[in-house]
């Protein structure tokens, strides 16, 4: 990464939705009044706005520039979280709000390591799935983070308000993975409950769990993607936890988490 400038918009973007822009070979973040991140296959650019430090891009620099990367090199991430658990580790996956970054913070209560926030790159190692972490901050809603008693972090986010940064002890480190757990929050649901995926529920979650933003199959990228899901799809175990959207308790969520964690692989 280099701080220095980036281009104010991309030539023929094949997709541009005034915050970003996509075009073959490359990404561009504007972000207004915080600055602009400009990122290749090789390279990620940071242009701070006038008056603005580098610590307020820190979100784009540890969320979207590593995704972005891994997709210009044909080489995907899960949205998802993850901790560890002997030797494995267990992804938490969700869009936006599902409540992947309080789930593992929940789960590093309860004694499980947290090796990453929201990133989580996957790569076949000899066709073993194998994940890996960096340190940066998780990411908590001012809900979870009162919970938690976690205060005086920073704000992150393109929102007015954001979320915290939460500087919380993580492992790194490759690890192999065992699982991957979807949050999924249902308006028709009464309980908590877990299921395990099979056939195309499995692999439809994968993909979900990749490619949200259409961002990861996008300028002719589809069948990489669509090979990298299928053989992920086909190495580990997949599961399901659905939730209410109203009157559900974290801790309920948490214990069917723990439920899949002892018994994925069985």
């Amino acid at each position: 990464m280099v701080v220095g400038p980036t281009p104010s918009s991309l030539a023929n973007p094949t997709r541009d939705e005034g915050f970003m822009q996509m075009a073959p070979g490359e990404f561009l973040a504007i972000i207004d009044d915080v600055g602009r991140m400009h990122v290749t296959a090789q390279r990620v650019t940071i242009e701070p706005a006038p008056g603005h430090e580098l610590a307020e891009m820190g979100y784009l620099v540890y969320g979207w520039a590593p995704t972005w990367i891994r997709i210009l090199r044909q080489e995907f991430a899960l949205h998802a979280s993850a901790v560890v658990a002997g030797e494995w580790a267990f992804a938490v996956m969700g869009f936006s709000g599902a409540g992947k970054s309080t789930t593992a913070t929940a789960l590093t209560r309860r004694g499980y390591h947290l090796l990453i926030d929201d990133v989580l790159p996957v790569d076949l190692v000899d066709d073993v799935p194998r994940v890996h972490g960096w340190i940066r901050p998780v990411h908590l809603t001012d809900e979870a983070a009162a919970h938690f008693d976690i205060r005086g972090e920073a704000r992150v986010g393109v929102s007015p308000l954001g979320k915290l940064a939460a500087e919380l002890p993580s492992v790194g480190g490759s690890w192999p993975l065992r699982a991957a757990i979807e949050l999924w929050p249902d308006a028709s649901a009464t309980e908590v409950s877990a299921q395990r995926l099979v056939g195309g529920a499995k692999m439809q979650a994968i993909l979900n769990n990749a490619n949200g933003s259409g961002l990861a199959s996008a300028d002719g990228r589809a069948p990489s993607l669509f090979e990298w899901s299928t053989r992920l799809a086909q190495r580990i175990d997949v599961y399901r936890v659905t939730r209410p959207t109203t009157g559900w308790h974290l801790d309920t969520v948490v214990e069917q988490v723990i439920g899949v964690i002892g018994t994925a692989g069985d």
